[in-house]
C-alpha cells in the first residue's frame, strides 16, 4: 500500500508534464478511473500545498554535468520514472525550458561520456533527482569533467556585469583554494584565470567591450561570451562532480556574490573565506572544510 501512494506522489509531482499528462499515467500506471485520478491529484496538491516549497533562487540557473560511464538510454528510462523529461542529443547548446539534455562533449576522456545539461531552472529540486539518478547509473568524473553553472543575466547593467567580474577576479585566489588543482589559476584551458580580463575591463561601455576584454574567449572561469546566445553569464570553473550537495554549495556561493556585486560598489578585499563578506557562517564553515580536504 505504501508503495501504491508513492507512485501516486511521484507522478504528481513530477516536472515538465501538464495535469492531464499526470491524470492520464494516474489511470494507466494505476488502473484506476478518470474520476479516481483526479481524486488522488487533488489530495496529492491539497498535503504538498501546506509544506514548505524549494526556495526559488534570486536568478534563473543553469546547469551543466560532465560525466562519463552511463548508459543514456537507463538514465532516460529511470528519470521518465520520476516524472522528469531527459532526451539524448548531440553538441546541442540550445536552451530548454522543461527537459533535460543528455548530450555528448569531445573533451569529456572516459567510456559512454555524457553532459547533462539542465533546462532553466528557478530552484535545484529537479536536479537533485537527476544527480540521484546519474548516481545509480554508475556516473563518474575525472580531471577531463568540469561542471558549470548558468546564472540568467539579461537585466543586468554593464556597471553590474563589471563589478561581478572584478570581484570574481578579486578574491580568485580564494576561489582556487577550495577547488581541485587541475581547475587553478591557468592550470587548465578551459577554464583560464579573468585576473587579466578584469584589468582590461576600464572604459567599459557596452557588453560587446566586455567582451573584447575577454577576447570573445569564452574557455575562463567567467564566462561573458554566453551572454551572446543565452543571456546567461556561466561560471565554469568548478571540477566535475555529479554530488548535488557540491552542486548546491557552489550555485548559492556564486548567487550570493552576484547579489553582493548588484548593490556594492567597493571591489571586494576579502583574502580569506572568513572575510568574504555575502557568505553565512555555515557557508564560510563548508568552504573552509573543502579547501581542508582538497589540501591535504
Amino acid at each position: 500500500m505504501n508503495n501504491y501512494f508513492a507512485t501516486i506522489k511521484d507522478i504528481v509531482l513530477s516536472v515538465g508534464t501538464t495535469k492531464e499528462d499526470k491524470i492520464k499515467r494516474l489511470q494507466s500506471d494505476l488502473k484506476c478511473s478518470k474520476y479516481e485520478a483526479n481524486h488522488y491529484y487533488q489530495l496529492v496538491m491539497h498535503v504538498e500545498g501546506n509544506k514548505p516549497k524549494e526556495p526559488t533562487t534570486a536568478f534563473t540557473l543553469g546547469v551543466e554535468i560532465e560525466c562519463f560511464g552511463i548508459n543514456k538510454m537507463q538514465v532516460r528510462s529511470m528519470l521518465a520514472d520520476k516524472g522528469i523529461t531527459a532526451f539524448e542529443t548531440g553538441y546541442d547548446h540550445n536552451d530548454q525550458k522543461k527537459a533535460y539534455k543528455l548530450g555528448h562533449d569531445g573533451s569529456i576522456a572516459g567510456s559512454q561520456p555524457c553532459e547533462v545539461v539542465s533546462p532553466i531552472l528557478h530552484n535545484l529540486a529537479s536536479l537533485k533527482k537527476v544527480c540521484e539518478v546519474i548516481n545509480a547509473c554508475g556516473a563518474q568524473v575525472n580531471r577531463s569533467c568540469g561542471m558549470h553553472i548558468h546564472v540568467g543575466a539579461a537585466k543586468f547593467t554593464v556597471e553590474q556585469w563589471v563589478r561581478i567580474i572584478k570581484n570574481y577576479a578579486a578574491i580568485e585566489g580564494i576561489i582556487d583554494s577550495f577547488m581541485a588543482q587541475s581547475r587553478r589559476g591557468d592550470n587548465n584551458h578551459y577554464c583560464k584565470s579573468i585576473k587579466g580580463c578584469a584589468e582590461r575591463l576600464q572604459g567599459v561601455s557596452d557588453m560587446g567591450d566586455i567582451m573584447t576584454a575577454f577576447y570573445h574567449d569564452r574557455y575562463h572561469k567567467l564566462n561573458v561570451m554566453s551572454y551572446r546566445n543565452h543571456k546567461t553569464i556561466e561560471f565554469r570553473q568548478h571540477q566535475g562532480t555529479t554530488d548535488f550537495t557540491k552542486i548546491k554549495a557552489w550555485a548559492e556561493f556564486l548567487v550570493a556574490l552576484i547579489k553582493h556585486s548588484m548593490t556594492n560598489t567597493e571591489v571586494i578585499t576579502a583574502t580569506t573565506i572568513d572575510e568574504l563578506p555575502f557568505l553565512t557562517a555555515t557557508q564560510k564553515a563548508y568552504f573552509n572544510d573543502r579547501k581542508q580536504q582538497l589540501n591535504r
